[in-house]
């Protein structure tokens, strides 16, 4: 199993439609995929797969070998009040799983979805690039260092068009590999506006997607994370 989360802290960038476009794909190949939406406010990730969860439990949905766990409560009290919940997490029969969590102003979902995954890909918005790779600086040292989840690389989301040198710089900032440029046009924006696939929508979006699923699958399977030990550290680290 790999559980993998699309992380920075910060808002708007995009997680979840990526989130949601890269389980389609992983799927499509035949991987069992769970996904699971801990965004309460929004539930954009239920919404975009039409799932209305009235308790926490796994919904198949109309695509293949694709699930998705709707919380009904926050990930940071769902993690305060059953460790076990989580725990259980790894013991599913999935190929992957992908932990969605909303973006707050603290970071705090964000970091314990760090917490829980074994790999985080970052995500930077290019019309915003200075706040998304200052966040995505802070969820790297964060998230490798102190939680334990291995960075596979990073994303951009929302340009038209981006110059090799500005991606090589990224890279080098970072220490990590562009996995995926998206970019916009009109047919992904209204996938991202009215929180729909774009993966069945546009051909140069399917391929971005495909690149980060070829990542994906080369990546090592892992075992139940030390997940007591690590949100102990978060406690002490007064991250919650």
């Amino acid at each position: 199993m790999k559980v993998i989360t699309y992380a920075i802290a910060k808002g708007g960038v995009g997680k979840t439609i990526l989130t949601a476009n890269t389980a389609v794909a992983l799927a499509e190949k035949g991987k069992k995929v769970l996904m699971v939406d801990c965004d309460l406010g929004s539930k954009s990730l239920s919404h975009i797969f039409n799932v209305n969860g009235s308790k926490t439990k796994i919904i198949e949905t109309e695509f293949n070998n694709l699930d998705i766990l709707p919380i009904e409560q926050s990930i940071v009290d769902a993690i305060k009040m059953d460790f076990d919940h989580i725990k259980r997490l790894y013991e599913l029969d999935y190929d992957y799983v992908f932990i969605d969590s909303p973006a707050t102003t603290s970071g705090v979902e964000t970091y314990l979805a760090l917490g829980v995954a074994h790999y985080f890909i970052m995500v930077l918005d290019y019309l915003a690039l200075g706040p998304s790779l200052q966040g995505a600086i802070n969820t790297l040292v964060i998230g490798k260092n102190y939680l334990e989840c291995e960075p596979i690389g990073f994303v951009i989301n929302n340009c038209y068009s981006i110059s090799e040198t500005i991606v090589n710089d990224i890279q080098k900032i970072l220490g990590l590999p562009n996995l995926a440029i998206i970019k916009r046009n009109p047919i992904v924006e209204q996938t991202y506006s009215s929180k729909i696939l774009a993966y069945y929508k546009d051909e140069e979006f399917k391929r971005e997607i495909d690149k980060i699923v070829n990542v994906l699958e080369k990546a090592e399977d892992r075992k139940e994370k030390r997940f007591l030990e690590i949100v102990e550290k978060m406690r002490k680290g007064l991250i919650i």
